[in-house]
């Protein structure tokens, strides 16, 4: 399905939700493909390691360093993807991610809670793809949807959890799953409005 399908998809949603997208069942993430995930990246040493921990009475993704550990103050290593998911592969409950900054140009937004058990995806995360333009794909929880996009925004933005959002500041690792969500581009496109009022502006 192209964008244009998926816009067209999400201004026709009945309010049953019969018509959504659906992804193939995951995998593991131990097995992340390095073809896989926005294109355009694959080959920047932009990649950093996250893994999981309980945190706020739920389980979330923290970015992490080689051995696991975390915390407010860390600045994550930057890696070759090839090298990032070598040392993944050893992290008890890890993953791959591309590196927020000023220089890598990267915004990630998570919307949780947003993909059913039949891998349907609601009507306020399609908008939101639709909105962005980019690269979406399934969260690492399996019931979120991550958007990636590319951004040269005037000011770096700040960290955002709320509710079901996620806005990923500064030296924080967007998780990359590498499950797509079809119609979604293949590549992280440029956005040139600041992710938090691009998101008001959809889910309001």
């Amino acid at each position: 399905m192209s964008p244009v399908d998926l816009q067209a998809t999400v201004a026709n949603v009945p309010p049953s939700g019969a018509q959504r997208h659906e992804f193939p069942p995951p995998r593991s993430l131990r097995q992340f493909d390095p073809e896989n995930g926005p294109s355009g990246f694959v080959r920047r040493p932009s990649w950093g390691l996250w893994r999981w921990r309980f945190a706020y009475r739920r389980t979330d993704t923290f970015t992490c360093d080689a051995d696991g550990n975390s915390g407010a103050s860390l600045k994550p290593q930057a890696y070759s993807l090839s090298e990032s998911v070598s040392i993944a592969a050893l992290l008890d409950r890890g993953g791959v991610g591309l590196i927020v900054g000023p220089n890598s140009g990267i915004v990630g937004v998570t919307l949780e809670r947003c993909v059913d058990k039949s891998g349907r995806i609601s009507d306020d995360a399609q908008r939101l793809v639709v909105a962005f333009g980019s690269y979406a794909e399934v969260s690492p929880t399996e019931t979120g949807i991550t958007v990636i996009a590319g951004a040269l925004l005037a000011h770096p933005h700040a960290a955002l959890r709320r509710d079901r959002l996620r806005i990923y500041g500064v030296d924080e690792v967007v998780p990359v799953t590498g499950w797509r969500i079809p119609g979604s581009p293949t590549e992280a496109r440029r956005i040139d409005t600041e992710p938090e009022r691009l998101f008001r502006a959809v889910l309001s």
